[in-house]
């Protein structure tokens, strides 16, 4: 199974034409329609020095991980 995707408008009355669409004859598909929307504006642009003292990393970042976290087990 592969995604196809097409961009569309809705035309009178909610009609939704579909041609030309790579499926064979019998072929069984899903259809999911979502309602475009604006993407949310930017708040501004981005400043060196933001983000000090927002973010931190552990001490042990760079540390091996167990085995368990490989193996899917308990530690």
């Amino acid at each position: 199974m592969f995604p196809h995707r097409i961009e569309t408008t809705i035309a009178e009355k909610g009609v939704l034409h579909l041609e030309s669409l790579p499926f064979e004859s019998g072929d069984e598909v899903e259809i999911t329609i979502h309602k475009q929307t604006a993407m949310p504006a930017r708040r501004g642009k981005r400043t060196v020095g933001e983000y000090v003292g927002k973010i931190h990393m552990s001490d042990d970042f760079d540390a091996s991980l167990p085995d368990s976290f490989w193996l899917d087990g308990p530690d």
